[in-house]
């Protein structure tokens, strides 16, 4: 089945926050180009086998499982992937809190 990418601009998002980083997530493959320039956009990867693991990485290629867009670089300068449990997302309000990119920059961003 491939793969939906889509414009984050058009939709609202659930909020929550991965390794203490208030994050977007997004099932669908986020094109960099539809982001704006402060914020940053990862992949999620999933690799299924003896140990079923789960990794924020820059590009996931054909393992791709979800967009992560945080208005601060998660991944250290040089580092491509960080292998992640199950403890490092948070949801931070319930019900859930969605918003949209826009909402996000605007709360997270550098003009935040």
């Amino acid at each position: 089945m491939p793969i939906q990418v889509i414009n984050p601009n058009l939709d609202s998002f659930p909020k929550t926050e991965l390794l203490g980083f208030p994050i977007l997530m997004i099932q669908a493959r986020v094109s960099p180009e539809t982001v704006h320039f402060d914020l940053h956009v990862y992949e999620l990867k999933a690799e299924f086998g003896k140990k079923d693991t789960l990794t924020l990485v820059r590009d996931a290629g054909d393992l791709f499982m979800g967009t992560v867009i945080s208005a601060l670089p998660i991944l250290p300068s040089g580092e491509d992937s960080i292998a992640l449990e199950g403890g490092d997302f948070e949801q931070t309000s319930a019900p859930v809190e969605t918003m949209t990119l826009s909402e996000f920059e605007a709360r997270y961003g550098a003009q935040g």
